[in-house]
């Protein structure tokens, strides 16, 4: 609100406070309403209102509690596989989160004092549209947040590496000459904790059928875990996708 309303003795001079704060002074008309100007004040603040008449008697004072009006800001909520569990992400700290598949109610929960929130949830099938709202405390609800379920890739686990040196390029060998085209950065990449390493270079070798992962220049960091993801969309020369996607997971010895 920027202006404080109501009614008072026709005539009198009515003062809105903000603790010892002057917030406005107007004089109430001859039907004794009365609007004053102020800024805007943060939800929760007490607000004083009192009226002085000619005679300069001042009324006990009336006092409303400013109350909060603006919806949350919609969540941000991580992606959701036909095999995940739970719906991940952040919204409003202390707001209540609520999933919905449609109309039915999948779970709610509140968000952490960060932010942070986990909702349990039964498996859905691909392609299942999942809202998630916040409402706050004043039972404000914020714009939904939509996500569609995605079907999960299943990847062929290669052998896991372990006291891997942080410079150390892996080689990943495949049957078949490669289409040089789909040996990209989007198809062949390297994740720690879901998140996308930057710096890695990938090429394809000599013999057409291995691809070379190189290190970022900085190298990996000492006792990390990085998994190598290569997709299907790696195709042969003959222009055949792979037929499963493959992962290796390796961890960077910590003695370097």
């Amino acid at each position: 609100s920027t202006e404080v309303t109501g009614e008072a003795e026709a005539g009198s001079t009515v003062l809105v406070k903000a603790g010892t704060t002057e917030l406005g002074t107007v004089e109430a008309g001859t039907d004794g309403k009365f609007s004053i100007s102020i800024p805007k004040q943060a939800a929760g603040t007490e607000i004083t209102v009192t009226a002085t008449d000619e005679a300069g008697n001042v009324s006990e004072a009336v006092t409303v509690t400013v109350k909060d009006t603006s919806a949350p800001v919609s969540p941000t909520v991580n992606e959701v596989t036909d095999q995940s569990t739970e719906v991940t992400g952040e919204a409003e700290a202390g707001s209540t989160v609520l999933v919905k598949a449609g109309t039915t109610e999948l779970g709610t929960v509140e968000a952490g004092t960060d932010g942070k929130f986990s909702v349990s949830i039964p498996k859905q099938a691909a392609g299942t549209e999942i809202t998630v709202t916040a409402t706050d405390k004043a039972g404000n609800v914020s714009e939904a947040a939509t996500v569609i379920v995605k079907k999960e890739t299943v990847y062929k686990q290669l052998e896991t590496k372990t006291n891997v040196d942080p410079h150390y390029n892996f080689t990943v060998k495949l049957n078949n000459n490669l289409d040089m085209a789909t040996v990209t950065s989007s198809n062949i990449y390297v994740k720690t904790n879901s998140i996308l390493v930057d710096g890695v270079k990938v090429s394809l070798n000599a013999d057409k059928k291995s691809i070379k992962v190189e290190a970022p220049e900085e190298g990996y960091k000492v006792g990390e875990t990085y998994v190598i993801y290569v997709e299907k969309a790696v195709k042969s020369a003959s222009g055949k996708e792979l037929k499963q996607p493959v992962k290796m997971q390796f961890t960077i010895a910590s003695n370097q």
